[in-house]
């Protein structure tokens, strides 16, 4: 299924302007959709679980650290928020504290609700 029309079934939209931003595992896109609002979307031609997990995930994340709020996914695309990524001089000192706290969270057992990965590698 292509883009467009993942974009019509998950967001009831249209797109007026894709750029393409990123290859490799993934093709990535900035997407400006008919309603303005640009997006970022990950999309993969074969079908598997792992940009849905990555939805979850970021769902999971927001919860300490900011993260782009998941606007859909499944087995072939991510749509998310479009974060311009404006640098400022204390950044990684921000992101070095959400990433403290985010391991201050503690649990009785090890793993997690599904396996995952880390670009290729498996986290289980």
């Amino acid at each position: 299924m292509s883009i467009e029309a993942h974009i019509e079934q998950h967001l009831g939209l249209s797109i007026i302007n894709k750029q393409s931003v990123s290859t490799g595992l993934f093709s990535a896109y900035q997407v400006t959709l008919s309603d303005g609002n640009t997006v970022f979307i990950k999309h993969q031609s074969n079908p598997n679980q792992q940009l849905i997990n990555e939805g979850r995930e970021l769902t999971l994340l927001g919860k300490t650290i900011h993260t782009p709020t998941v606007l859909s996914s499944c087995e072939h695309c991510l749509i998310l928020e479009w974060v311009d990524i404006k640098h400022n001089s204390n950044m990684q000192s921000q992101m070095g504290l959400a990433l403290a706290e985010l391991h201050k969270n503690t649990s009785d057992y090890f793993g997690f609700e599904f396996d995952n990965k880390i670009g290729k590698t498996p986290q289980i």
